[in-house]
């Protein structure tokens, strides 16, 4: 399953990672990363949704990504980079402007030119939270 897989490379990829703002940055960019694959783009981005139905998409991506989300979040919490709590909404808001990164990413016609940007803007969204 593609969503184990990026789970993986993304829980290897940030292991051992302390400050907070390095380890969602890393997680951002593995996630990126997986969405410039053809693979992944068109079975996790483009037909899981369509072939499982939205509610049953969103109840895998919150299963496998939702808790791993928030434990960042209130990581940057905890470590008074921001005012934000560490409530389940902001975690889901978080989630759905990755979503979106990863998509632009995956249709863009430069798909790694496209992942730097994203990465970028996604922090920043995130930064502007301190």
């Amino acid at each position: 399953m593609l969503e184990q897989r990026l789970l993986g490379n993304v829980t290897r990829g940030v292991a051992g990672i302390e400050d907070p703002w390095e380890l969602i940055a890393t997680g951002v960019d593995l996630f990126l990363a997986e969405c410039c694959e053809a693979d992944f783009r068109r079975i996790a981005l483009e037909e899981a949704p369509v072939a499982l139905g939205w509610q049953r998409w969103k109840e895998i991506e919150e299963r496998y990504f939702l808790g791993l989300v928030s434990a960042a979040i209130d990581g940057l919490a905890q470590a008074s980079h921001t005012d934000i709590g560490t409530d389940d909404l902001m975690a889901r808001m978080f989630l759905a402007a990755m979503a979106e990164a990863g998509l632009a990413v995956a249709h863009a016609p430069q798909p790694n030119v496209a992942r730097e940007r994203a990465g970028a803007l996604v922090l920043r969204l995130l930064a502007g939270l301190r």
